[in-house]
């Protein structure tokens, strides 16, 4: 699955994805690995504001930008995801995050134990998940060695990783989250696909 933490259509398609998951759990055996794609590169640490953020690039009315997020959270809700969307409502970089969720990628379910609390920080508890001192509470909470986290987020050699990641799956088409690739060939984009068909047709 290709996506990144700023984006709310990629929890929610993970949640609707989860779904289907579940109706195929004693045929299928899932093994789900998270790839990194950055919504915003350029993102200054401090962040930005979000309803700024989408009046300056999207061109909406704060009328518009209170109706888009209101039917997020109402979706949210529909999946069992809680979006607490404010006027302080804030952007983050997340270079951090996915170069903590490559190096997670070697521990199995993990990975995604990571990529949920990390939605969960950035949508739920409003929290700034580009400050190292937050990821690495996160990481502690979901039992993964701090230490070595630390030594990924000190390591600029990880945030290059990332960036050659990032441009090979851009070749591959990837242009857009979130992005699902199924069985490494049927691909899925979007957030409201029929992940029950895809399962079906690839046991079939």
């Amino acid at each position: 699955i290709t996506s990144d933490v700023m984006c709310p259509w990629c929890i929610i398609g993970f949640k609707r994805l989860q779904k289907a998951m579940k109706k195929f759990k004693d045929a299928v055996e899932f093994k789900i690995h998270w790839q990194p794609f950055e919504l915003n590169p350029r993102m200054q640490d401090e962040g930005e504001n979000l309803y700024d953020w989408m009046s300056q690039k999207k061109g909406m009315t704060l009328d518009e930008i209170i109706s888009s997020r209101k039917l997020l959270a109402d979706i949210g809700k529909e999946n069992r995801f809680i979006f607490n969307y404010s006027e302080k409502s804030r952007l983050y970089n997340t270079n951090a995050a996915h170069r903590l969720l490559h190096w997670a990628g070697k521990f199995g379910e993990k990975q995604t134990d990571l990529k949920l609390a990390l939605f969960k920080a950035h949508f739920t508890d409003n929290l700034d998940v580009s400050n190292h001192d937050v990821l690495l509470k996160i990481i502690k909470n979901i039992g993964l060695n701090v230490d070595n986290a630390k030594s990924v987020l000190n390591d600029e050699n990880s945030i290059k990783e990332i960036r050659k990641i990032e441009k090979e799956l851009k070749r591959e088409g990837i242009t857009s989250v979130p992005s699902y690739l199924f069985s490494k060939s049927i691909k899925v984009d979007g957030s409201d696909g029929d992940f029950e068909e895809v399962i079906k047709n690839i046991i079939s």
